[in-house]
């Protein structure tokens, strides 16, 4: 195993993750064994789950899901952590299975790692090992592993040297040249004017942290492009595009958690997802511009979740690879 050096997690049991709009699909025979136990837990087999299509998820109201109360699991409390859904137990853990071992991280959406609280990921292998035990839920889904290799290999020794994110923008403006993973050389070359790829990133990203709104996402485009008025009602927005274009290029005072997230990102591999490596690397270059639009809009804990949302999970980044290649024709 190889852990994140930057992730620390321990639950603070703010509930959070579990007020959340996400479909937890579950083991078909999971209700059959909760069933003693729903009258102790305060629910039915009706209320507890939901039966769709020949699947079976766990049921929400209006406060989150049915099983939270107090702002706890009542699986976990009172029945014990394996009496869980499997996602439920490997929450926020999560783990990516590459030819050098398994990478360990986790979740920004969970509070604690958003707030660095807890033990490093490193000292908790023993319950980590029973989880991957009990549900071995891989990542598996890389690709060009060995093409990348030597990449990596060759970007480790330019950092030592220069600054990350000019050898990101050295391989990006190489990358939209057309180069190969194989190709890019970190510490050679030329960077370019970094405004295109701003707008990209603004124009195919923010999408998803915003409203599921098509009139809303056109209205975007149309601002991003023109640098006319938009508005974003969701965060009280009305301004131009190009303010938008201008927060995405311009530092906040305090970057400490954009750094840590981003150095994080880079030790999953995402960026190995994708066959083209312009996609792929503008996924690591993406929560800067992100990161200062969003937190200007919200907050930085906030924006660091969102991003997470979007592009730091596998159904999260398959959506954005959609979005990206619309936006690279």
């Amino acid at each position: 195993m190889i852990f994140d050096p930057d992730i620390r997690y321990g639950c603070v049991r703010c509930g959070k993750s579990c007020r959340h709009d996400w479909d937890i699909w579950i083991h078909r025979d999971l209700p059959a064994r909760l069933e003693p136990h729903l009258a102790k837990l305060k629910l039915t087999r009706e209320n507890a789950f939901v039966y769709e299509q020949g699947r079976v998820r766990l049921a929400r109201d209006q406060h989150g899901c049915r099983f939270l109360q107090d702002s706890l699991c009542s699986l976990h409390c009172q029945l014990g952590v394996f009496h869980k859904p499997n996602f439920c137990q490997q929450y926020p853990w999560f783990f990516v299975d590459t030819p050098e071992g398994i990478r360990v991280s986790a979740s920004y959406t969970c509070t604690a790692v958003l707030q660095g609280a807890g033990p490093p990921l490193g000292e908790q292998r023993a319950e980590i090992e029973k989880c991957l035990a009990q549900n071995p839920a891989l990542d598996v889904s890389l690709l060009n592993w060995e093409e990348t290799v030597d990449f990596h290999r060759r970007f480790a020794q330019a950092v030592e040297r220069e600054l990350w994110a000019l050898c990101l923008l050295r391989c990006l403006a190489q990358a939209r040249a057309g180069r190969r993973w194989a190709e890019l050389e970190p510490a050679q070359g030329p960077v370019e004017d970094m405004a295109w790829p701003r707008r990209l990133v603004v124009g195919a990203l923010l999408k998803p942290c915003l409203d599921h709104d098509q009139e809303l996402w056109s209205e975007l485009d149309r601002a991003l492009g023109d640098g006319g008025e938009v508005k974003i009602p969701q965060f009280g927005y009305a301004g131009s595009g190009a303010e938008l274009l201008e927060w995405a290029a311009r530092p906040l005072e305090e970057e400490v958690e954009l750094e840590r997230y981003r150095r994080s990102l880079w030790f999953r591999r995402q960026h190995l997802r994708c066959a083209e490596p312009l996609a792929g690397l503008l996924l690591n270059w993406a929560p800067a511009p992100l990161y200062r639009v969003l937190a200007r809009l919200t907050n930085g804990a906030e924006a660091l979740e969102r991003i997470e949302m979007t592009i730091g999970h596998g159904r999260g980044v398959e959506r954005v690879f959609g979005l990206l290649a619309g936006y690279l024709i």
